[in-house]
């Protein structure tokens, strides 16, 4: 089973870490085709922690009604 949610990624650039959160409907399926939306934050929600952005924007409507956001394409 593929693990589903908000999940905690990170990635190493000249040994610096920089964390991020990639979302996972709980239906996904690998064999079908799925859109990827790519939040850019602004000033406000700014961090180092890779969670704080998704506080705002997006992050809270998928958390508040994750049924709508399941959908592949």
């Amino acid at each position: 089973m593929s693990e589903t949610g908000f999940l905690d990624r990170s990635v190493v650039t000249a040994g610096v870490r920089y964390p991020y959160q990639v979302y996972v409907p709980s239906s996904y399926d690998a064999s079908n085709t799925w859109p990827v939306v790519l939040f850019l934050h602004g000033a406000g929600e700014r961090g180092n922690d890779g969670l704080l952005q998704t506080t705002v924007g997006i992050g809270p409507a998928i958390r508040s009604i994750p049924a709508v956001f399941p959908r592949s394409s």
